[in-house]
């Protein structure tokens, strides 16, 4: 078993994050530079290249912040996390494939070694952000199963991975939930030993002659 799951999730997260980000920025490079080869014709793959670089920029970076900064923002649940991961490697996967099968044809013209290089770089560089974005979503949602086995909750679900205590919870002791948390204090009622009577408080009784007429 993997110890000290409180560090490493947050630190593969993080680095996940970094080289998503970075492969973004040398695809809209690569993916302009493939564009301009072509003479101003519109093409769909260095398109779709572009869009999916543009919306991991527009996206991840600020579910990174909203993450260490803000403690349990909703856009930091894994409920909200994984499925966007998901979209993400879909869309990765689509531009890697298109940018393959355009270099693959042009391979076939001599007099496209330029356009052709390009192109190669770029459907490497999407076929590196659709392995960092589908690893990720498998890492995550292989941990997020162990912990809710083994929590018997879902409680992983609706917290942050940089929150929520993977260690109690994948390791099978019984715990888990938001890493600091404070759980509550339940008392149970109090009850008088068996066999002895319950004491009830008596009146005060008076004494004295009723007043005479």
């Amino acid at each position: 078993m993997v110890q000290n799951l409180n560090v490493l999730l947050p630190k593969v997260r993080t680095i996940i994050f970094g080289a998503v980000v970075a492969l973004s920025l040398l695809v809209i490079v690569v993916a302009a530079v493939a564009a301009s080869r072509w003479g101003g014709i519109p093409v769909t793959y260095t398109g779709l290249s572009i869009a999916t670089a543009v919306l991991s920029l527009l996206s991840l970076p600020p579910l990174w912040w909203l993450s260490v900064n803000r403690k349990g923002a909703f856009t930091s649940m894994v409920v909200v996390e994984y499925p966007w991961f998901c979209f993400l490697w879909i869309l990765w996967i689509a531009s890697a494939g298109s940018s393959a099968s355009a270099a693959t044809g042009l391979s076939f013209f001599s007099s496209s070694d330029a356009v052709y290089g390009s192109t190669a770089a770029l459907a490497a560089f999407a076929f590196f952000g659709w392995f960092a974005t589908l690893g990720y979503s498998i890492f995550l949602i292989v941990f997020v199963i162990k912990a809710q086995l083994a929590s018997k909750s879902s409680e992983v679900w609706f917290a942050s991975v940089n929150e929520f205590d993977w260690d109690g919870a994948v390791a099978g002791n019984g715990s888990g939930g938001i890493k600091g948390g404070i759980a509550p204090v339940t008392t149970a009622p109090q009850y008088p030993p068996q066999g002895q009577p319950m004491q009830y408080a008596t009146q005060p009784q008076y004494t004295g002659s009723a007043a005479q007429v």
